[in-house]
């Protein structure tokens, strides 16, 4: 993170759950179709805030998704950024089966760079559904409005950290 211009943290070595690595935590993982009350949800049984998953969602301005991820909402949604939308559809095809792993960013501004840009493009209706989700008239459009992105990520990550450790992601 600190090479894309993100802040550093000591990362605390190994799970204390398992002696090999395990696959089976990508699982914590909330798929691109989630709605906000079960991001919410997900982040609970972790033990992490709504403030939490707004702080961790803000990686995705460095973030890539397969069309896959994204094609429903590129054909078929209208709150979307129309200028995200135009570019996007040149590498994800509407064909199911075509195009399905190919690769876009989540942003269009700075797509190598940790900042919060990610969160402005949701103001303006970012790619993924369920990231939009974190700002569409629900209960935390107030939290993303206020978070200060670098503070609270800063805070949360080190709560992230000790979860993965135990193993419950």
């Amino acid at each position: 993170m600190l090479q894309l211009g993100g802040p550093d943290w000591n990362v605390k070595l190994g799970r204390r759950d398992a002696r090999t690595s395990q696959a089976a935590g990508e699982n914590g993982i909330p798929p691109s179709t989630s709605n906000l009350t079960s991001l919410i949800s997900r982040f609970q049984a972790l033990s992490l805030s709504a403030k939490d998953m707004v702080a961790l969602s803000g990686p995705h301005t460095i973030g890539q998704a397969r069309s896959t991820s994204f094609r429903a909402r590129l054909y078929n949604e209208s709150n979307i950024d129309i200028s995200l939308t135009q570019i996007r559809k040149n590498n994800c095809p509407c064909t199911l089966g075509v195009g399905d792993n190919n690769l876009a960013p989540l942003g269009l501004q700075t797509p190598t760079a940790f900042e919060n840009n990610y969160f402005k493009s949701l103001l303006n209706k970012g790619l993924l559904w369920s990231d939009q989700q974190l700002f569409s008239g629900g209960s935390i459009d107030s939290l993303f409005r206020q978070i200060d992105f670098w503070s609270s990520w800063a805070t949360t990550i080190p709560s992230l950290d000790q979860t993965a450790r135990l193993g419950i992601i």
